[in-house]
């Protein structure tokens, strides 16, 4: 079950970045045929953002206890104290994007305005932008784990 949902929150905020960029494409090729499927995308990524804020939390408060204490016993401190500290914060930025994207992307003038054909691809681009700086961090926590256990198994 712990791994199960290890690999679910990232495989869901995946699923969310690629959503962002098909909003992106449909904001860029925006035309009264597409805007049914632009605002369907755009509710797509604030759900499986929300999604991923449901199961990365579940793990956190569930089972990311013992591999903090790995981590803070290793040489990659950093992993955790920095890394997964500013993460945690770093994440809610994400989520409220998400959560703009869809009200944004249910403007009546799409079509019309550049504005907000602009207001829309720059909040999925920083979605995706920060979903995968977000991925990095991860990987980096994911280390800390591996650096920490192998401390271990050497001492």
């Amino acid at each position: 079950m712990r791994e199960a949902i290890l690999l679910l929150h990232p495989t869901l905020a995946m699923l969310s970045v690629i959503s962002a960029i098909w909003v992106i494409v449909e904001t860029l090729n925006a035309s009264p045929a597409n805007l049914n499927r632009l605002k369907n995308a755009a509710k797509l990524v604030a759900i499986l953002m929300f999604l991923t804020c449901l199961v990365a939390g579940y793990y956190y408060v569930n089972f990311y206890a013992p591999d903090k204490a790995i981590i803070l016993k290793g040489s990659w401190k950093f992993a955790h104290n920095l890394i997964m500290e500013s993460k945690e914060h770093l994440f809610f930025m994400t989520l409220i994007l998400s959560f703009l994207l869809p009200v944004v992307a249910s403007a009546k003038d799409i079509v019309s305005s550049k504005q907000t054909r602009t207001l829309i691809v720059s909040i999925a681009g920083l979605i995706v932008l920060s979903s995968l700086a977000l991925e990095g961090a991860g990987s980096v926590i994911a280390m800390g784990v591996k650096m920490g256990l192998l401390q271990t198994l050497v001492k």
